[in-house]
């Protein structure tokens, strides 16, 4: 089976470094391609520890730079944000393969992991497909699910399904390098496509949820901090509050937590706030916002 003559790997953190290793482990020559400059660029000088050549092309000139590959070559995209144009997809000597952290062809597009446990699916998933025209519905090359725990939060579910696709990757980097590999295209592949600007519910937390329902809800929302997705909100008696911590717990130890301060905590009035179920409680430890 014949062989890429290049390989280009775009994309950015560990899951881009831990598919740079695979290639370095198999001593496949690959050209890391960073579009969007991190302030610290470690897979720079992991780059430069493999011994890989390293090119950091701004957005604004990474359509030209692709077109002019004449090569026959395999792009690989892994954990990347930009989207292919339309005219490098369709070139006849180009294979990009992409990395998405869903069960395609469902929640395709953006945070996938938040819309999986906000809408209660048992399972997310890892997707490894051929970039088309659209946004993440190509044809699909391997997938594998990802269950989703009772606890799950939007982070620890995204980090299990970077490493499935990871997991992936190494069980099926020989068949993309060859091109042997059978794709298909799902019935359904043009499903909901999810945007950045696109919250659970608007961001905002619904006092008439159960807490079953507003458990997933602030789960689906929680990044562990990190900038991925603004804090959820709640309105109460007309004033708004950011929720900076919550907490799923026994009714009879509710009332054994003491406020802290500049916080409200919603304990007394939980049961018409957030309605509790037989045993458990949502603990909500609020901030207000400014008008």
């Amino acid at each position: 089976m014949k062989k890429f003559e290049k390989i280009y790997l775009v994309g950015n953190g560990r899951v881009a470094d831990d598919c740079l290793k695979e290639f370095y482990k198999r001593k496949v020559n690959v050209t890391y391609i960073e579009i969007f400059r991190e302030k610290f660029s470690f897979t720079q000088k992991l780059c430069e520890r493999l011994q890989m050549e390293f090119l950091h092309i701004d957005k604004n000139n990474v359509k030209k730079f692709l077109l002019g590959i004449d090569s026959d070559a395999l792009i690989i995209s892994a954990h990347n944000s930009y989207i292919f144009p339309s005219e490098v997809v369709r070139k006849k000597n180009i294979t990009i393969i992409n990395l998405h952290i869903a069960y395609l062809p469902q929640y395709r597009g953006m945070n996938p992991s938040t819309w999986a446990i906000f809408n209660t699916e048992s399972y997310a998933g890892a997707t490894w497909h051929e970039v088309g025209d659209g946004i993440d519905n190509g044809r699909i090359i391997v997938q594998r699910k990802v269950p989703i725990m009772e606890d799950d939060t939007a982070m620890k579910l995204m980090l299990r399904c970077f490493q499935t696709g990871i997991n992936l990757f190494k069980e099926n980097l020989d068949s993309f390098l060859e091109k042997n590999y059978h794709a298909f295209l799902p019935e359904e592949a043009n499903t909901k496509l999810f945007l950045a600007k696109e919250l659970p519910n608007g961001g905002m937390l619904d006092k008439e949820w159960g807490v079953d329902r507003a458990y997933a809800f602030l789960r689906s929302m929680d990044y562990s901090g990190a900038d991925l997705m603004p804090l959820p909100r709640i309105e109460l008696n007309g004033k708004f509050y950011e929720i900076t911590r919550y907490k799923k717990e026994l009714k009879d130890v509710v009332e054994n937590i003491e406020k802290e301060d500049n916080q409200i905590l919603i304990k007394d009035c939980i049961d018409d706030v957030l309605k509790s179920s037989e045993r458990w409680c949502l603990i909500c430890w609020l901030r207000e916002l400014e008008v």
